[in-house]
């Protein structure tokens, strides 16, 4: 699968503002720090690159610190252990620039008055309620960019839905049984996605990404209940399903989803 690149002379790939762009990096280089890897490369406008860097900081680090704290706890933790030694890395190569980032994100007590088996804390966000789920849109129409090649703007990003198991809309600690149940039904709606027939993205090349620290997955999915609409839904994995981002969009352009389809049937 041949990938398109950044030039300057191409229009934003998220908004089609005017070149000349800068490069964005899809996902950013700060998460694959260590690593030989290449990156993949997109025409970004300002709004959609140097303007939101303290965000790309932020967000990277809120998830990297996810990870950090399924090392720290993961004798208490009952969930599988997903740190390969490339995660485990990429967790020590980042810790030491989390206070770049203490204005924009901290760990703080997920469970109210925890006891010693519960004792996890959680990263808060401090830019602003929706920032996570923007940058997950960002960063999905840049993958699509890659394999475009030109910005659509029938491609209505901001209008796609984004959704984790494991990010909780809240600005503190929560009630143990509140958090039981919104767990239990998170894990149960994510089930509902993995049943989806999901095909394995594209990454960087020719040195590709490290697919324990990012890799995304494409899947077509119909509703029952309105069979006759289109949908395109993508899941975002980082750092081997530490955290893991779910993206919809509905009734994208057929000449899109053609594309998609051939590149991926083809790569299977």
């Amino acid at each position: 699968m041949k990938l398109k690149k950044y030039s300057k002379y191409l229009p934003c790939y998220y908004c089609g503002a005017p070149a000349p762009s800068s490069a964005e990096h899809a996902p950013p280089k700060m998460m694959f720090t260590g690593f030989d890897c290449d990156s993949i490369t997109v025409p970004s406008c300002s709004t959609h690159n140097s303007e939101k860097s303290i965000g790309d900081r932020a967000i990277i680090t809120a998830i990297s610190m996810s990870a950090s704290q399924v090392l720290i706890n993961q004798n208490k933790l009952s969930v599988p252990n997903h740190l390969t030694e490339n995660v485990i890395f990429a967790i020590k190569m980042l810790e030491p620039n989390y206070h770049r980032a203490e204005k924009e994100v901290d760990n703080k007590d997920f469970i109210i008055n925890p006891t010693n088996n519960v004792d996890i804390k959680m990263p808060y966000i401090h830019l602003g309620k929706k920032v996570i789920q923007d940058w997950i849109k960002e960063l999905t129409a840049a993958l699509v960019w890659s394999l475009i090649g030109f910005y659509e703007p029938d491609l209505k990003w901001d209008e796609s839905f984004v959704w984790s198991p494991g990010f909780f809309q809240s600005s503190g600690p929560f009630l143990l049984e509140n958090a039981q149940q919104i767990i239990k039904g998170n894990n149960k709606l994510e089930q509902y996605y993995n049943d989806f027939t999901w095909y394995d993205g594209w990454s960087a090349f020719p040195k590709k990404y490290p697919a324990d620290i990012y890799s995304f997955d494409v899947s077509f999915p119909k509703d029952k209940e309105l069979p006759e609409a289109d949908y395109l839904a993508f899941r975002h994995i980082f750092y081997n399903r530490t955290s893991v981002w779910y993206l919809w969009i509905k009734n994208p352009p057929q000449s899109i989803l053609k594309t998609l389809t051939v590149s991926l049937y083809a790569e299977r």
